[in-house]
């Protein structure tokens, strides 16, 4: 696993699930392969955990350990973890706010405090990386 998970588990994995994806068509139609048991698989934390000896809670980086007696990952596969974090960041706000403003200023009335109210006929938000590409900001005409 390449990428580290970026949040904190908020427990164990016995809320979690951990499935296979045997594919995925390029308009996002997934075929599920199975759903690995939680026995199969554990939380680790640190560069060197293993499933033996997974790392304490507040070691960096989070990844997931396999029991390799009973399987491995399987590079032809997708996996897909769902859980419960602890203490997640609050991101994406000024991507969301960015897309408001420009709605505000758009749309909404003179009565809503809109000193623009029916004079902006386009709106046009640039930005790099992901505030670049939230939608319904970019060019478009009334």
């Amino acid at each position: 696993m390449g990428n580290p998970i970026p949040y904190f588990p908020a427990a164990d994995n016995s809320g979690a699930t951990l499935k296979e994806h045997l594919n995925e068509t390029i308009n996002g139609v997934v075929t599920e392969g199975a759903t690995i048991p939680n026995s199969d698989w554990k939380f680790c934390y640190g560069a060197t955990a293993t499933f033996a000896l997974p790392g304490t809670p507040t070691s960096l980086p989070v990844r997931i350990c396999l029991d390799g007696s009973k399987r491995s990952f399987d590079s032809a596969k997708l996996h897909q973890l769902v859980y419960t974090v602890k203490d997640p960041y609050a991101l994406g706000a000024g991507t969301a706010a960015f897309r408001d403003v420009a709605s505000f200023f758009r749309y909404a009335s003179a009565a809503d405090g809109n000193l623009l109210a029916g004079t902006v006929q386009k709106a046009i938000i640039r930005g790099s990386s992901q505030s670049g590409t939230s939608r319904g900001t970019s060019s478009s005409s009334a």
